[in-house]
């Protein structure tokens, strides 16, 4: 896989412990502010596939709240 393109300048963003919900459900980080645009829409797809990973596994009994 190659390496990703990230923007030059771009501002750091201090990391909490989940980095999934940061660029997910919590929004702080988004792709697109750091990743030039090929890149960022490989991050969102990405995103994406895991969502319905996780939606469908809990769909269909796989993953339960503990």
């Amino acid at each position: 896989m190659d390496k990703l393109n990230f923007k030059k300048g771009v501002e750091p963003i201090g990391l909490s412990e989940d980095f999934y919900y940061m660029i997910s459900g919590g929004g702080w980080i988004k792709p697109e502010e750091y990743l030039e645009e090929e890149d960022a829409k490989k991050v969102r797809e990405a995103i994406t596939i895991i969502e319905q990973f996780e939606e469908q596994g809990r769909d269909e009994g796989y993953f339960e709240e503990m």
